[in-house]
């Protein structure tokens, strides 16, 4: 899956720091779908390779349309159902004008932006446009709901809360979350590796890329 939908299925906002501002009308919840998949594929396809392409969102799209298709689906189906749960338990707020400023951000940037600031994990210069409003110990079904960001203890199937507690730290009990720095390694939080350690995803490195061994994050989508 595309690592943008990733973060946003997930998190549910955008990175606040660097970036211009960016201001576009506000985006209701029921149209985010629509309005992220045409800006995230439009991007993505102005300015990636194909083998960019198919690396970043999987071999079975190949065109703007069928990523439009995909992505907005997906988000209709997962990301929104459960934001709009979210909102109806008191856990979160939607801040639609911050997600338009996403999407004008999105659909203004150029490819060397792109490239360089974005880097396809990150939107830099969005606000956050899900706003947790659970306190540490307050009940949670998403890390999202928290103002931590983080939540454990939440399953699924069958649906049960979890709780809402601080992120942990190098050396203490993680599920899937860890403080800046780190990562979850099993079940602790370790600290984050060096460019040439081993490793088997980009979240065990300091460089965010992991290619068997951390390496520099490289410059991806400019256009060229």
């Amino acid at each position: 899956m595309h690592t943008f939908l990733l973060v946003l299925a997930v998190v549910g906002g955008c990175s606040d720091s660097g970036g211009g501002t960016v201001t576009g009308d506000p985006v209701p919840l029921t149209d985010l779908a629509a309005k992220f998949s045409a800006a995230s594929c439009g991007v993505a396809f102005k300015c990636c390779t194909a083998a960019e392409i198919s690396a970043q969102y999987g071999t079975s799209i190949t065109t703007e349309a069928g990523c439009d298709t995909s992505i907005a689906g997906l988000l209709n189906s997962l990301a929104v159902p459960a934001y709009q749960a979210s909102i109806a338990a008191g856990r979160i707020s939607y801040d639609a004008a911050a997600a338009g400023d996403c999407v004008a951000l999105l659909n203004s940037v150029t490819c060397a932006e792109y490239s360089a600031d974005m880097s396809m994990t990150t939107v830099s210069g969005c606000g956050q446009f899900l706003i947790p409003k659970v306190a540490n110990d307050g009940a949670c079904s998403q890390s999202y709901e928290c103002t931590s960001g983080n939540c454990e203890g939440a399953n699924s199937s069958p649906p049960t809360d979890g709780a809402c507690k601080p992120v942990p730290t190098v050396g203490q009990t993680c599920e899937f979350t860890c403080a800046s720095g780190a990562y979850c390694a099993g079940t602790t939080c370790a600290a984050q590796k060096a460019n040439g350690a081993a490793c088997n995803n980009g979240d065990q490195c300091t460089s965010g890329r992991c290619e068997t061994t951390c390496m520099s994050a490289a410059n991806v989508c400019d256009g060229i």
